[in-house]
């Protein structure tokens, strides 16, 4: 499993640089790192797999809730403030942009799952 917290650190870290980094070496950073946090928030545990109702209900206990974790760290701000430069010098991002303010779309999309779910 991968550590979330640790993930979400380094998009912190990257969201400090961005202002003075605008290199493709540094999106395809932003890019991997997104990538990975998307799929480990496709699901509460960060396995990537959803469980159905009941049995989630039954282990439950032994899960750690990664969205509520990452909700009381500077995740959000920092995927603000990347996508925020990433589209600073245009509308449509290309190149290792575009990779990158797709991937952190995805961490924002998965970092609110519906609870309805569970």
């Amino acid at each position: 499993m991968t550590d979330v917290s640790t993930l979400a650190r380094t998009l912190h870290d990257l969201s400090s640089k961005a202002a003075q980094q605008n290199d493709e070496q540094f999106w395809g950073h932003v890019q991997s790192t997104s990538e990975v946090l998307a799929n480990s928030l496709r699901s509460r545990d960060g396995s990537g797999w959803y469980l159905p109702a009941v049995v989630y209900f039954e282990i439950s206990l032994r899960i750690v809730d990664n969205h509520a974790v990452l909700g009381q760290t500077s995740l959000p701000r920092s995927i603000n403030l990347l996508l925020a430069s990433a589209l600073r010098d245009a509308p449509i991002p290309t190149n290792n942009k575009a990779a990158a303010t797709l991937e952190l779309i995805r961490v924002s999309a998965n970092f609110c799952i519906d609870n309805s779910q569970f």
